[in-house]
């Protein structure tokens, strides 16, 4: 498996776009990351500053993809990527140049919890918990996405076999209809506007000690899909999450660049424009942020002051990683 997600990161010095204005790598068009890359970029609109008014935000596979995009795409500059996708780079999981890589990021604000998703068919009678997918077919994600690599490290410490399908949030639907898996995994932030009209359909919970657990090996937080979140789920639903961070290259080890310069003070911008719209997108009383904005950021003293006293989260990947899920 380890070769498999090494795979995924051959590094390699590669233009996807052009870098006129500040990119945001964000997810796939139907789930939570594009939302929030969407509300970044209508707030960075509204600013004074003219290079914050056309915001690329950049649709791909999710955390994997985003990842390799800031080492390699001269057009993404901020990701949104799940804490335990950068975790396991940062561990050598990846190998040893995307630990490089990774040591190369830095955490601007840290998120939100990401709900996972365990769904299956409302009359799916013999599936009640995670573990009746053992020996089944199931939807684990988009190649390259974080729902891939968070099923990964479910299967992997709860000790379960499955049979994974890769296969993103819409596609999987359907074959879930179809009865040709037997569930789907998607982690997001809830609602994810996907399933937010969809029947004939239930989550599953996961138990307190799985729960304990993979808090403990993989510093998921536990969490919840609180009743009516979705018109066709009416109990609580407890499961766990992994922490989605917005990160960006390090442009202030290349002080001397003035191109890095200038996409160093578009981060800073950027990350400054949505601290201090934070309580606007939270109280959302225009209706046209996401709800996940509402948990950003519940406790500040978690954020600190840079060298030129810019209120950012802008630090150490991996030393705010492990503050920040240590306080979970």
């Amino acid at each position: 498996m380890n070769r498999i997600i090494a795979s995924l990161f051959i590094t390699s010095i590669l233009s996807f776009g052009s870098d006129t204005f500040p990119g945001i790598a964000t997810g796939s068009t139907s789930g939570t990351y594009i939302r929030i890359g969407e509300d970044i970029a209508r707030i960075c609109k509204e600013s004074d500053s003219e290079d914050l008014k056309n915001i690329n935000i950049i649709a791909s596979s999710g955390s994997f993809s985003n990842l390799k995009r800031l080492m390699s795409d001269k057009a993404t500059h901020l990701a949104i990527i799940q804490h335990d996708v950068i975790g396991a780079a940062l561990n050598g999981m990846m190998g040893v140049e995307t630990k490089k890589n990774a040591e190369k990021v830095r955490c601007l604000i840290p998120l939100y919890n990401e709900e996972l998703h365990i769904i299956v068919n409302k009359n799916s009678n013999a599936i009640k918990k995670i573990e009746d997918l053992n020996g089944k077919t199931v939807g684990v994600g988009d190649k390259k996405s974080g729902t891939s690599f968070t099923c990964y490290m479910l299967e992997k410490e709860l000790d379960l076999d499955w049979n994974g399908q890769n296969v993103g949030l819409r596609e999987g639907l359907d074959l879930l209809k179809r009865n040709e898996i037997s569930a789907l995994f998607y982690v997001g932030g809830h609602p994810v506007p996907e399933l937010e009209h969809e029947k004939n359909l239930k989550l599953l919970s996961l138990n307190s000690e799985q729960r304990k657990n993979l808090h403990k090996t993989c510093g998921y937080s536990s969490s919840s899909i609180p009743p009516a979140t979705y018109s066709f789920q009416t109990a609580n639903i407890n499961t766990i999450s992994p922490v989605s961070m917005l990160v960006s290259y390090n442009y202030k080890e290349h002080a001397n660049n003035k191109d890095f310069q200038s996409k160093d003070q578009w981060v800073m911008d950027i990350t400054n424009t949505i601290l201090e719209n934070l309580d606007l997108m939270k109280t959302n009383t225009s209706g046209i942020y996401h709800d996940k904005w509402a948990q950003v950021l519940s406790d500040k003293s978690i954020l600190s002051e840079d060298n030129d006293n810019s209120f950012i989260y802008y630090g150490n990947i991996k030393q705010k990683l492990i503050q920040y899920v240590n306080a979970q």
